[in-house]
């Protein structure tokens, strides 16, 4: 696994071939990507209320009439909330 000399190996990959490099080159690149991150919620209201009408519920009686209805809405509001939440 991970010794001595494989702590000086460099490699042009920046993330390592070995065990040990992998290792080494996440825990350098982990601060950056949590600063680059953002958790977004599911908006489970607007699937509730569509018109008046809640998707969940309906999903829920019929599966087979309202599944593809529901998931088209669902990719629909998160490409919206991703969309809104992305910054240039």
């Amino acid at each position: 696994m991970c010794d001595e000399r494989d702590r000086g190996n460099t490699n042009s990959n920046p993330f390592g071939s070995s065990d040990c490099n992998s290792q080494y080159a996440w825990t350098a690149y982990i601060p950056s990507f949590i600063v680059l991150c953002q958790v977004l919620g599911e908006p489970v209201p607007q699937w509730r209320n569509v018109r008046g009408h809640n998707l969940l519920a309906l999903l829920y009686e019929n599966p087979k009439q309202w599944s593809f209805t529901l998931q088209t809405y669902v990719q629909l509001t998160m490409l919206q909330l991703h969309s809104d939440a992305t910054v240039y």
